[in-house]
């Protein structure tokens, strides 16, 4: 392989990492905020 189809294959597995790594930390943190807890006893909190 070239070094220009190693630097495209290298953008490419950076680009994929990074969004994984943007979803994996929204969710965490968003897993934090709600206190972990499952949907339906959130929903349930709501309807008191």
């Amino acid at each position: 392989m070239s070094s220009g189809e190693l630097l495209y294959l290298a953008l490419v597995f950076v680009t994929f990492g990074g969004f994984g790594l943007v979803l994996a930390y929204n969710t965490w943190r968003y897993d934090r905020i709600r206190g972990g807890r499952p949907e339906t006893l959130r929903y349930e909190d709501a309807q008191h």
